[in-house]
């Protein structure tokens, strides 16, 4: 099997990362410790590569109706700039993914999922979609970086061409702005149970991005922190508390 690697891909070996095979890419699973990396984002602000994940766009007159149909939570009490967590389940209530949308305007969607079922989501969206509604896999053209810890807010605020609006994000607001000088599209959002953001821009200035948090103060951080974390805040990972065959019920998420 051919691997995949994100556009941070060099970053990550530059900096002495440490690369594993995970959800079909080559990615960097630790930097220094386990413990010094969720230290670190426990206590200050940590940085991960999670460019891995897909990242879809849903237009159209018809993808409010769409995405209502597909996942779980009510995607019409979202406001412009707002996002929820919710679920894609099959005919049998199994789990197909879970993920997170989000709003930003009329008619204008994101949509991010768990890179091992990337494939599978979007065969899967692409199934029930309709003809106006489409639906955009901007996955490779992008990347993601999650800031995350106490001190994520201020780095990515004191970065930002917009601080007072960053500083007013709600968790799962959203917001476009440059940080660094880079065009970003932000979510409030990330997976360890910390503050922070998530910012994707264009992969060909991730790189960029990704050295201008580390020498703002952001420790690089890998796989291993992440799933610690997670694990920690007590959220779910695909594969392990949900499945094809877990329902949400089943799972702690009904």
């Amino acid at each position: 099997m051919t691997l995949s690697r994100t556009a941070l891909y060099d970053a990550h070996v530059a900096m002495g990362g440490r690369i594993v095979p995970f959800a079909g890419y080559e990615m960097p699973v630790q930097y220094s410790s386990i413990i010094a990396e969720s230290k670190a984002v426990r206590e200050g602000v940590g940085m991960f590569d999670v460019s891995h994940m897909a990242r879809l766009r849903v237009n159209g007159p018809g993808a409010l109706a769409f995405l209502e149909k597909v996942t779980t939570n009510d995607v019409a009490n979202l406001g412009d700039w707002e996002g929820q967590y919710s679920l894609m389940l099959n005919e049998n209530g199994g789990t197909v993914d879970d993920l997170i949308v989000f709003k930003d305007t009329d008619d204008a969607y994101r949509v991010v999922v768990n890179a091992s079922n990337h494939e599978k989501d979007v065969a899967w969206m692409r199934s029930h979609l309709p003809e106006d509604a489409t639906l955009t896999d901007e996955t490779d053209e992008t990347v993601m970086i999650a800031v995350q810890g106490p001190t994520a807010g201020k780095l990515v605020a004191g970065a930002s061409d917009r601080p007072e609006a960053v500083n007013a994000v709600p968790f799962f607001g959203s917001i476009e702005m440059l940080v660094f000088g880079i065009p970003c599209y932000a979510t409030r959002s990330g997976y360890t149970g910390e503050d922070g953001f998530e910012l994707v821009c264009a992969a060909e200035r991730g790189i960029e991005l990704w050295d201008a948090l580390a020498n703002a103060g952001a420790a690089p951080c890998g796989l291993a922190s992440r799933d610690t974390l997670r694990v920690e805040a007590g959220l779910p990972l695909y594969g392990h508390e949900l499945t094809d065959e877990i329902n949400p019920i089943t799972a702690g998420l009904g």
